[in-house]
């Protein structure tokens, strides 16, 4: 069955909120053996798009929004957080009906293990690179261009 030539929809990235930073210790690395690389991206995706609510941490998304932030296919991404949910570490909750009688979207509460845990990253507009801060390693003792220079890979040889 050939696949749509229609492009695929661009989805927002998690922008509201302060950023936050997935934190990984040696007791969460059989987990992450267990689920493997592809439930393990969803995991990390859902982290990040939680919020709190009532004391624990809800992830209001469907497995076709994961899809299309993570550029996987819809079923993939469904087979990943069935994954997460037969591993405990995803339970879903009942999914309500939105105004037009459709599904709304779903709601995952993350039970995540020992070893596996969100901080917050804090905001210091300080400590921020700038264009005038960053810059590019140079091989000690190359001499510093002093005008603009076109490289010629192809010169002109004199024939024999």
């Amino acid at each position: 069955m050939p696949r749509s030539t229609r492009p695929p929809t661009a989805l927002p990235e998690q922008s509201e909120g302060p950023d936050s930073a997935v934190v990984l210790g040696k007791t969460a690395l059989g987990l992450r053996r267990a689920l493997g690389p592809v439930a393990w991206f969803v995991l990390e995706e859902l982290m990040l798009c939680a919020t709190e609510d009532n004391g624990q941490r809800v992830a209001h998304v469907s497995a076709r929004v994961l899809a299309g932030r993570l550029g996987l296919d819809k079923d993939t991404a469904a087979r990943a957080v069935a994954r997460l949910c037969a591993a405990g570490v995803v339970v879903r909750s009942t999914q309500r009906r939105a105004n037009a009688g459709r599904f709304g979207s779903g709601a995952l509460e993350l039970l995540l293990p020992a070893g596996l845990s969100m901080h917050r990253c804090p905001s210091m507009p300080d400590t921020m690179a700038t264009p005038r801060t960053v810059r590019v390693a140079r091989q000690r003792g190359s001499p510093r261009p002093t005008e603009d220079v076109q490289l010629s890979l192809l010169e002109a040889t004199s024939q024999p």
